[in-house]
């Protein structure tokens, strides 16, 4: 009898600590925008968003769940376009956030003081996979996308066939990226793969990028062309003990396309 009456508490049991299947929650099918899917959203779970161009009215929070946000693409080419009319960048990744994928999506017309389409603050593991990034604006650094790595645990940041179009920036006229501290136990990698960076523009340094303060920065099979630093590194600069190594990649930018502070 004792034997008969504990199995429904020991199934219950097991049951609890399986883990929870991830869930597609679908926009605008499901949910009338992707703020709504990520506020719904559980860990592991993939936000789908149909094909069309949506209107942003502000930044979207993302916080720091490990979830994917999945656009559509035809041919290979996004065909899901956000929109952020030039009032707010689109996403906002807080500290923390692990294991991120974001794909297929177009974001144009973002603006903010740093990272006109996406702040990014510590990840541990953000992955970008065939998004476009285009006429996206910051005020002070990362004309698309602003990164900043912890500066306790190692944060990395990967782009994988993504194209950065006509976005601009004092500094890192598409992509911004610094570690929090120099000497910290922590350090930030970011990496470019079959990437595009067309016509990105900085008033200032890093026409394409900017790697500030121990960034380790990897360029693969990736083309930076027509991009335009007033003062430094037409295509790429660092600083601050920052690094950066290319492979195989197609590099003609003004001024002279690569430029390293020198470090103190």
């Amino acid at each position: 009898m004792h034997w008969y009456s504990g199995i429904p508490a020991c199934l219950a049991l097991a049951a609890a600590s399986l883990p929870a299947f991830a869930a597609d929650l679908h926009v605008p099918g499901e949910y009338a925008t992707i703020q709504e899917a990520v506020d719904a959203a559980g860990y592991n779970d993939d936000i789908i968003v149909a094909e069309g161009t949506y209107f942003l009215d502000g930044s979207i929070d993302l916080g720091f769940m490990s979830l994917s946000i999945t656009g559509t693409a035809v041919d290979g080419v996004p065909v899901t376009i956000l929109d952020a009319q030039s009032s707010s960048r689109h996403f906002l990744i807080d500290m923390g956030s692990a294991n991120q994928v974001i794909s297929n999506l177009h974001f144009i017309n973002g603006h903010s003081g740093t990272g006109g389409a996406i702040r990014v603050l510590e990840p541990n593991g953000i992955t970008f996979d065939n998004c476009v990034f285009e006429t996206c604006n910051a005020t002070s650094s990362g004309g698309a996308v602003y990164s900043k790595g912890s500066d306790e645990t190692d944060s990395i940041v990967t782009f994988l066939g993504c194209t950065f179009l006509g976005n601009t920036a004092p500094s890192g006229g598409a992509v911004y990226s610094k570690t929090a501290n120099l000497d910290d136990a922590g350090h930030a990698d970011v990496t470019f793969e079959n990437c595009e960076f067309l016509g990105n523009v900085a008033s200032g340094s890093g026409g394409a990028v900017y790697l500030y303060r121990e960034v380790k920065g990897l360029f693969k099979d990736s083309t930076l062309i027509g991009n335009e630093a007033t003062d430094n590194g037409g295509a790429i600069a660092t600083s601050q003990h920052a690094d950066v190594k290319t492979l195989r990649c197609i590099i003609t930018d003004t001024p002279p396309a690569t430029w390293a502070a020198a470090s103190t």
